[in-house]
């Protein structure tokens, strides 16, 4: 046996480590909700909640001992200044630049990355981390693109491969908008907000589109489906040999596991989730609730270009390697129900579903609630000057942004 080989043994022990550390947690976790429910209900007394707690310490403790066993492997695989550095430890996943992979060309070593083959399509409380990390850790993340790698090239667009990718998609052996992660922000509990900077996209060199007839909902307009793959390059998407049109990259897919159930990646809703929202972008930071402890924040569905509703129902989907960084706010904003974005030129709330109407109003009225909060102004006022200059826009056929330009936020006025 190789010295390789050795090291991949240890460093493949020390993840089934963390495994099963994440998974007695998770179940001690349960335990305790269970006894606080029996409590409420007044099935038991208060003091049948000590051994539940106590054993969701430990088993806490077990999880930081085993992440930090794998660090030290980690560290002994990684030259100094590689993945231990951010504060957290990589399951799955390696610092360093993916031989030959487009994506993460510029992705520097001395920031954990977590690789596209930790992917999922769901979003939910008891899928293991792929990572852990201290709250103003950076991170780098691969993503694939909306239709799970599978089509890339003009082969991938034969009748026979497109019916069996269909086929797979309709039985739900693959899902829509495949997520990576999930990342365990230490010290994060229900009830806290994650404050997620997004530092950097890097673009795949190329992107697709595509509509199904039978799903798109302008289907009736056309004869057969289409599918388009373009080059993604110097900061443009080339639709043809005549027409190119500004890159605009951004993550379609961004949010925090749920307490009681996994949901789809494919599906938005408070916590997060596919909410299409061209925002999320470079620069921009996004607000999740946490409602288990770490958080458990998945990332997913990068763009080079949507425009606004998403109409074929497929952007420019590209893989992309996404760098954030994840903050921690203890508690939650006063009105916060829905997550929010803030960028350097507008602050953003994003709420889901349907009809859409009430859902414009469910953006809205948190927008009015984190205007009076942390920007000073009236009630009153703040809903009549969203009236005149603030926008409700379409993210997808589920969600809806409304957007207040920064620039009239400075005027605080009295009632």
């Amino acid at each position: 046996m190789t010295p390789n080989t050795d090291a991949g043994n240890d460093r493949r022990r020390a993840e089934e480590a963390v495994r099963a550390a994440t998974a007695a947690y998770l179940e001690a976790r349960d335990a305790l909700e269970a006894a606080e429910l029996d409590l409420r209900l007044g099935l038991v007394g208060s003091g049948h909640l000590q051994p539940a707690q106590e054993r969701v310490e430990a088993a806490y403790a077990a999880l930081q001992a085993a992440a930090e066993a794998r660090d030290q492997v980690i560290a002994r695989l990684v030259p100094a200044g590689g993945a231990g550095d951010a504060g957290g430890t990589a399951a799955g996943s390696e610092a360093g630049t993916p031989g030959g992979e487009t994506g993460a060309r510029d992705h520097p070593a001395s920031v954990p990355l977590i690789r596209r083959d930790r992917l999922g399509y769901v979003i939910g409380p008891d899928v293991a981390p792929a990572l852990v990390v201290d709250p103003g850790a950076t991170v780098a993340l691969e993503t694939e693109d909306a239709l799970s790698g599978r089509i890339r090239t003009a082969r991938d667009q034969q009748s026979e491969r497109l019916a069996r990718f269909h086929a797979e998609r309709d039985a739900g052996v693959i899902g829509p908008n495949p997520v990576t992660g999930p990342i365990f922000v230490r010290g994060a509990e229900p009830g806290d907000t994650l404050v997620v900077r997004i530092d950097h996209i890097d673009l795949d060199d190329q992107g697709v589109t595509r509509f199904r007839k039978a799903l798109s909902p302008l289907g009736d307009l056309f004869a057969a489906d289409r599918i388009k793959i373009v080059r993604v390059a110097d900061g443009l998407v080339h639709w043809s040999e005549r027409l190119r049109f500004p890159a605009r990259p951004m993550v379609g897919v961004i949010g925090t596991a749920p307490a009681l159930e996994a949901l789809s990646s494919g599906r938005p809703g408070s916590h997060g989730g596919n909410m299409d929202c061209p925002e999320i972008a470079p620069g921009a930071t996004v607000y999740l609730p946490v409602a288990v402890p770490g958080g458990l924040l998945f990332v997913g569905d990068c763009h080079a270009a949507m425009g606004d509703a998403e109409i074929g129902n497929t952007a420019i989907e590209a893989r992309a390697t996404v760098t954030l960084t994840v903050g921690l706010q203890k508690g939650r904003p006063a009105g916060f129900h829905w997550p929010r974005v803030e960028t350097p030129e507008a602050i953003v709330v994003v709420a889901a579903g349907n009809p859409l109407d009430r859902t414009l109003q469910a953006a809205f009225r948190d927008l009015i609630l984190w205007m009076e909060a942390d920007y000073g102004w009236d009630r009153a006022e703040a809903y009549l000057l969203a009236t005149q200059v603030a926008d409700g826009r379409i993210g997808n056929s589920e969600t809806i942004r409304a957007v207040m330009p920064k620039r009239y936020l400075i005027d605080r006025l009295p009632p």
